[in-house]
């Protein structure tokens, strides 16, 4: 009688235990598979928000050029107040989209922009009147392309 008793504890308590590990497992892997799914979510995020950000500079400017800052290709927007000419650049530096806004004759270091966002790559280039700037991010690359004298053409990815 004493074997039956046994058993009939053991069964159970064993049940239970195998039951817990398969929960703790299923649990363990979906924060796994969330963390991951988060992760790669704002990876992308980063780069549609960089592409936005660059999309609402280019139309808003009424004077917007390529040009090299410190050996770096830079957009360039030019403006004037009060009779003093103004600069703001956007290029990439240090891993970041950066922005600098000072006097058009004023020479700064690039780490002197602000920080925007973070980004492997910014390529701006002009041919024709056809700007185009290709931005990377955590491997994905997107490619912008804006008619100086018209409207923006489109984006690719």
């Amino acid at each position: 009688m004493n074997r039956k008793h046994t058993m009939t504890v053991i069964v159970p308590v064993l049940l239970f235990a195998v039951l817990a590990v398969l929960l703790l497992h299923v649990l363990y892997s979906g924060a796994e598979i969330t963390g991951r799914l988060t992760a790669r979510e704002q990876e992308g995020r980063t780069l549609r928000t960089a592409v936005q950000y660059v999309n609402m500079r280019l139309d808003q400017a009424q004077n917007v050029s390529v040009g090299a800052f410190c050996g770096i290709a830079a957009l360039e927007f030019t403006e004037t107040h009060e009779g003093t000419a103004y600069l703001t650049r956007v290029y990439c530096y240090d891993g970041y989209l950066r922005e600098l806004f000072c006097e058009a004759d004023v020479e700064l270091e690039p780490d002197a922009g602000e920080k925007l966002l973070p980004l492997d790559a910014f390529v701006p280039s002009d041919e024709d009147g056809l700007l185009t700037a290709e931005l990377t991010a955590d491997g994905e690359t997107v490619v912008i392309q804006y008619n100086l004298r018209g409207r923006r053409k489109g984006a690719a990815g």
